[in-house]
């Protein structure tokens, strides 16, 4: 899947179910609104609780939230940082994020912001810009090479002493899931290739840790924790968090 695929994909996404397509936890019942953005503030605490087990809590400063769709994550964050910064591939999923960021009367309309950003990069931001960089069930829906460059990137809009913090599976959890996901995704290429109705695909990819742990590190980033998750069904999924001291 291409970078434009990609973003079709997810611009599909936006216009017919979002809330679902960014949490799925609910499989095809819609989400209560209310709800939804409730799961994104037990998140964050949830992330915040372990940055401070592990002391690589950051300072609250400005943070970046990769993937950030509809806002369920920038929204809480902007409880505990000064500014937040919500970064997505697809114009319809922003578009959503401003209407519920509107309609939200304890979100400070200046203390977020969303942003288009269909590159592979993060250009729109200088180096050294955020004091904590999120990603969570994001990654895992492109290919290793973009998820690689875009790592690579976070470690560049990290400031100093500042912390990173993102989920990827490192790969399926046995031989024959690996199979079936190889299948998966080439059945998957021939649907969307074939197909005439613009329907997405919500492809799953995974990293080996080894290969994200030297991306972190040829990027001037310390590895603090690799911490097993559950955001990934059926594969071995870890979040990691590293430090630029």
């Amino acid at each position: 899947m291409q970078l434009d695929d990609l973003r079709e994909n997810w611009e599909n996404y936006g216009e017919t179910n979002p809330l679902w397509a960014v949490h799925t936890g609910r499989g095809n019942i819609q989400w209560d609104e209310s709800e939804f953005f409730k799961t994104g503030e037990e998140e964050i605490d949830r992330i915040l609780s372990m940055l401070h087990e592990r002391g690589a809590e950051p300072t609250r400063d400005r943070a970046l939230d990769f993937g950030c769709g509809v806002g369920r994550l920038s929204q809480a964050l902007s409880h505990h940082f000064d500014r937040v910064d919500g970064i997505d591939i697809s114009a319809p999923m922003l578009a959503k994020a401003d209407e519920f960021k509107r309609a939200n009367d304890d979100i400070d309309d200046e203390r977020v912001q969303f942003h288009l950003n269909t590159d592979l990069d993060l250009s729109l931001f200088e180096d050294r810009t955020f004091s904590f960089v999120l990603s969570l069930i994001v990654l895992q829906h492109m290919k290793p090479e973009f998820s690689a460059k875009y790592i690579s990137e976070f470690c560049r809009v990290t400031a100093p002493g500042g912390v990173i913090a993102f989920q990827i599976p490192a790969r399926r959890e046995t031989a024959m899931l690996r199979l079936r996901g190889a299948a998966g995704r080439f059945l998957r290429r021939i649907r969307q290739t074939v197909s005439s109705n613009g329907s997405a695909v919500m492809e799953m990819y995974g990293t080996p840790q080894n290969r994200v742990e030297k991306i972190l590190t040829d990027n001037g980033m310390r590895v603090v924790a690799v911490v097993p998750d559950d955001y990934a069904t059926s594969w071995e999924s870890y979040t990691y968090v590293a430090i630029r001291d």
